[in-house]
């Protein structure tokens, strides 16, 4: 998935049923997905409208598969069902781990990347300088 006007991944990872998928604020939305083949909770936080863009788009993909996992008949293929059965699993587990809304240590550590306006200007790597 790409924002318009822009030449950035925003959304990298594949999308499966039962993915949660919501809106925390007006300006972000919280969902779970795969990375490096765990799953996690991210949040993109953008513009009102962005985000809404964002959560349709995903709920509806979200609903395509669901409804192609019922019309196909599940004695065609046993090993593409169990490896979605552990996937819902995984994704059922992974909301009993998430923070309650109400509990007051329920904050989570967030994980920062660097980006190319975190290099510093005194490093000899010519390819992390901004041009």
């Amino acid at each position: 998935m790409r924002l318009d006007k822009s030449f950035r991944v925003i959304l990298n990872t594949p999308i499966f049923p039962k993915m949660t998928v919501e809106r925390v604020t007006d300006r972000s939305v919280r969902f779970g997905a795969q990375d490096e083949s765990q799953l996690r909770i991210f949040i993109i936080k953008s513009s009102s409208s962005d985000c809404n863009n964002l959560c349709k788009e995903l709920q509806s993909r979200i609903q395509i598969i669901e409804r192609q996992q019922v019309s196909t008949p599940s004695n065609i293929n046993t090993s593409t069902n169990s490896s979605n059965t552990s996937v819902s699993s995984d994704v059922g587990a992974l909301d009993d781990s998430s923070p309650k809304r109400n509990s007051p240590n329920g904050q989570r550590k967030r994980s920062h990347s660097k980006s190319d306006s975190d290099t510093s200007e005194k490093t000899n790597d010519l390819s992390k300088k901004s041009k």
